[in-house]
């Protein structure tokens, strides 16, 4: 069955906008040719600055002849161009997937057929072009889909993206070898240089640290000047690595990126020597004439809530409150001064370095820079780092849900991972729904409209919901498993991981299969809403006597295997209820006797019950099994 080829050539586009033009028009054109009867294997999106391209596989139509199926794409494809051609489309009125530059050529395959589709004045054909400088008059005339990367590379173009990060990484990793040195390439800076080249080529440069700038800064600024660090600067050198495109001569190249990374670093000096005119402590102040990213007052205002949360947080994981509090009363404040609003991600590492040269205590300084690292850097080392880290990620969380983000928002799930990526490998025990309310006056007054409550219940959803995903991808440990958490520990993602990783380890074993047994057992006998209350002394039988005994038994050991977090011992001490349960459930008539002799038994039921709910949820463990006990088990 032959393959469908769309590539649509343009001027150069803004690469911000690259990636999404491209899934655009793939997503658009896919789904309209599968609404008009016609299937096919897969999609490839492919881009360059200059062309979009769209590949479907083995296209073929449902119960349709092959003249209907080159009409039906003609058609199709035609009103897409015409869409994305459109006045509004050019004149940027809309979202930045609907942009597009005026089309140069066009080219539609399929199979060996061309498909005349049209855009304005521009009329599909088979000749694609080859690297817009290195080959601007060469026409590459193409057979059939089948090729047509390899039609490209020789003319001069990488049209996957994705090879094109790969040969950027590729040579990033060889230059950093070469001068014997380390580098590394974040996926930002990875996806700007492979999306500004249609053939990315190396080119190493050499350039002096200006006096007293910091390196880390230096860095910053060949960075944003699309640059790769290849390390940390050695004496006052800075090398880096820079992309042509296309084939070129070295050493004229290399003169200009060198050029262009002095000014850089030029621009970045003076940046700095603005800043030390003033200490760290001193920028806060201009806080207050700067408003935080989601409309939450200012950067003061959120200064504030994080010394009360980071507070809060250092009493739970008994860390130096006195650093916390100054960490959390600097931790905005790099973000007042030049060179954190021209490199905004240098916030954190920025207000370290200035606390160092203010003479700050090292631990304060530290804290700062643990504090606003991304999770990738992985856990803060120092206990104050890391309230400073929570206290962030929760005012973020929490600002986001207060102003309206929905909970499946892809920016919410990333600071709801991070936090509890914290809180997990931070070791924290700590209800975050407790540290909503020393908050909650600071939050009310720039969001009246939803109220704590509110915020509180969704804030639980969202942990809940990530929670059992977190469990599952980063514990290796099955949804069955991750859903039987306690309820009550549910917003406390370091107990409800050591949870889950001891029904883990218990799950499959002989004696936790007859546990589940004897917990549906006796659950089967409580209907729902029975009272807790009981009085020993009402128990006739030898059975029901020993069943509180057990209980009594257990209710000390297990309160003490969970304030250690010691989930493994509290499933072994359910367990041993097991023989006892199970003698009761055989023994005893609930409904035999006077009612009060029944309510008596059913208060003893639900109290063992309660015991249960305090280690697992075995109901829910039972529920997403489908397991349930005949008659006769009964």
């Amino acid at each position: 069955m032959p393959d469908l080829l769309l590539e649509v050539g343009t001027g150069e586009m803004p690469i911000d906008v690259l990636s999404a033009l491209a899934s655009d028009l793939s997503r658009r054109a896919g789904e309209a040719i599968s609404e008009n009867g016609l299937l096919g294997d897969g999609i490839r999106v492919l881009y360059t600055l200059r062309r979009l391209v769209f590949i479907m596989r083995n296209v073929t139509g449902q119960r349709l002849g092959g003249e209907e199926v080159i009409n039906t794409i003609s058609r199709v494809l035609g009103g897409i161009m015409a869409a994305l051609t459109s006045e509004r489309a050019i004149r940027r009125d809309a979202s930045p997937a609907d942009f597009i530059l005026p089309i140069r050529y066009l080219v539609c395959l399929y199979g060996e057929q061309v498909i005349p589709v049209r855009a304005r004045n521009v009329t599909a054909d088979r000749v694609t072009r080859g690297h817009w400088r290195t080959h601007r008059e060469e026409s590459i005339a193409l057979p059939s889909p089948a090729g047509y990367e390899q039609a490209l590379a020789g003319g001069g173009v990488v049209v996957d993206p994705e090879r094109r990060k790969q040969m950027v990484s590729n040579a990033v990793t060889a230059a950093a070898h070469e001068e014997n040195v380390s580098a590394q390439i974040d996926d930002d800076l990875l996806v700007k240089i492979a999306d500004a080249v249609e053939y990315p080529q190396p080119v190493i440069g050499r350039v002096n640290l200006p006096s007293d700038l910091r390196v880390t800064f230096a860095n910053a600024a060949l960075r944003e000047a699309g640059f790769v660090p290849l390390d940390a600067g050695q004496g006052s050198d800075i090398r880096f690595v820079g992309f042509a495109d296309g084939a070129m001569e070295q050493d004229v190249v290399r003169v200009g990126y060198e050029r262009v990374a002095r000014s850089a670093l030029r621009g970045c000096k003076l940046l700095f020597s603005r800043d030390r005119k003033a200490s760290l402590a001193d920028h806060v102040r201009s806080l207050r004439g700067i408003d935080g990213e989601l409309g939450l007052g200012s950067l003061w205002e959120k200064t504030e809530r994080l010394r009360t949360l980071a507070g809060q947080i250092a009493q739970a994981i008994d860390a130096s409150p006195g650093t916390v509090d100054r960490a959390a009363f600097l931790s905005q404040a790099d973000r007042a001064t030049w060179i954190v609003r021209a490199f905004p991600s240098l916030h954190g590492i920025a207000g370290a370095t200035y606390a160092v040269l203010d003479g700050e205590e090292s631990s304060v300084c530290i804290a700062l820079e643990e504090g606003a690292l991304s999770i990738s850097n992985g856990i803060p080392g120092a206990s104050e780092g890391l309230a400073i880290a929570i206290a962030r990620s929760y005012d973020d969380l929490c600002s986001r849900l207060l102003t309206g983000s929905d909970m499946h928002d892809p920016q919410v799930i990333g600071v709801v991972d991070d936090l509890i990526a914290l809180m997990v490998g931070g070791k924290v025990d700590l209800d975050l729904l407790s540290l909503l309310a020393p908050v909650s006056e600071q939050f009310n007054i720039f969001a009246p409209v939803m109220k704590t409550e509110e915020l509180g219940k969704r804030l639980r959803t969202c942990l809940e919901e990530r929670l059992v995903e977190y469990i599952e991808t980063s514990e290796k440990i099955t949804s069955p498993i991750a859903s039987a958490i306690p309820q009550e520990v549910r917003a406390n993602p370091y107990r409800s991981s050591a949870c889950a990783r001891a029904l883990h380890e218990a799950s499959g074993g002989e004696d936790f299969s007859l546990l589940l047994g004897s917990f549906e057992r006796l659950r089967a006998l409580l209907p729902a809403g029975s009272t807790r209350a009981f009085d020993p002394a009402l128990f006739e039988g030898e059975s029901e006597r020993a069943l509180w005994r057990a209980y009594l038994k257990a209710e000390g050991k297990l309160e003490a295997f969970l304030t250690k977090l010691d989930y493994a011992q509290a499933i072994d001490q359910l367990i041993t209820l097991g023989s006892a349960i199970d003698r009761y459930t055989k023994d005893i008539d609930t409904h035999a006797g006077p009612k009060s002799m029944g309510n008596n038994r059913l208060g003893l039921i639900a109290s063992v019950l309660d015991q249960f709910a305090h280690v697992c949820d075995l109901a829910a463990l039972l529920a997403a099994h489908g397991y349930a006990l005949s008659d006769e088990k009964r």
